[in-house]
């Protein structure tokens, strides 16, 4: 296990296939086969230990909105109700004041699913319990600003503090 969370740390923020994880645990007497390696990510995953690379930009955006929002003196929280539906983020200041962020990091298919997302979301809200939310908003990693007709902002991360 020392071995592999030695190589992920070797390897953080690349794309390290499961291949140079065996490669790199092997050579330090840890496991040399690609399921052995799996279950340990698994382990080491679900014990919080490690965050998977494709989670990776979804984490920085997050850290970004706390941040931001703790400037406004909100707060940024994730969503998941009792059906699994589930949104990155809610930014919140003060009741019946709020936005819900979907965090993608790109790709028109992502995009797409992450608009659906929000859409079903701002239909199951009781908007007399927790009003109107104030934005809906998909961020990317590059891309252009647009909005769809729905008023649900598409925003690469780059535009966040503005």
């Amino acid at each position: 296990m020392l071995a592999l969370i030695t190589s992920l740390a070797r390897n953080e923020a690349t794309s390290a296939s499961l291949r140079t994880l065996v490669e790199d645990t092997a050579g330090f007497g840890g496991p040399s086969d690609r399921d052995t390696v799996r279950r340990y990510l698994d382990r080491l995953t679900d014990a919080f230990v490690i965050e998977p690379l494709g989670f990776l930009f979804e984490s920085l955006v997050i850290r970004d909105l706390r941040v931001y929002a703790q400037t406004f003196g909100a707060e940024a929280m994730h969503y998941r109700d009792s059906k699994d539906l589930e949104v990155d983020a809610i930014l919140t200041q003060g009741a019946g004041d709020w936005a819900a962020v979907e965090i993608k990091l790109g790709g028109a298919t992502a995009i797409d699913a992450a608009i659906a997302s929000l859409r079903r979301m701002r239909a199951k809200v009781d908007t007399q319990r927790a009003g109107e939310p104030s934005r809906l908003i998909v961020v990317t990693a590059v891309g252009r600003v647009f909005e769809t007709n729905d008023d649900i902002a598409v925003v690469p991360v780059t535009h966040l503090r503005s």
